[in-house]
């Protein structure tokens, strides 16, 4: 992530951003893992691709959390509709990506958040429960791995 949002948000709210990201992918990893030692329902949506009720709790339960600490951010979700699309704070979420992976015990399977400022990135997430795995990232913090700062070689 560059720092040019930097300039539009203060590095505390950048930094509470970050925290909350990690809240969240926290809550979800908490949900997913419970799932995986009890059954779930799955169905098949329109376009032929699965969901299970796993994918939309996720959801239900990020958007819950968003919409009480950052009641004036907007969320766009895969499973529901967006909420505030005109603010400029976006949430974006993926629940369960790899939904198909999980159903089947395939371990690649994560939870992804984003929060973007006016269409530029702030602060990601991606989750994968089943492999014990957490990446961050923060405009201005760095990238961490299971909650340990990474470092940058420079390059490919």
């Amino acid at each position: 992530m560059t720092d040019g949002a930097v300039a539009r948000v203060a590095r505390a709210d950048g930094e509470r951003f970050h925290g909350a990201a990690v809240d969240l992918a926290g809550e979800a990893r908490r949900m997913v893992r419970a799932a995986l030692d009890r059954r779930f329902r799955v169905e098949t949506k329109t376009d032929a691709s699965l969901v299970t009720d796993v994918d939309r709790a996720v959801e239900g339960r990020l958007r819950e959390l968003i919409g009480r600490c950052f009641p004036d951010h907007g969320v766009v979700g895969k499973e529901y509709p967006p909420t505030a699309p005109e603010s400029p704070f976006q949430w974006i979420l993926h629940p369960l990506d790899g939904t198909e992976e999980f159903v089947h015990g395939i371990p690649t399977f994560g939870t992804m958040l984003a929060l973007h400022h006016r269409g530029r990135p702030l602060v990601g997430a991606i989750d994968h429960a089943a492999l014990d795995l957490r990446v961050t990232a923060g405009v201005g913090l760095g990238a961490y791995r299971n909650g340990c700062r990474s470092a940058s070689t420079g390059g490919p």
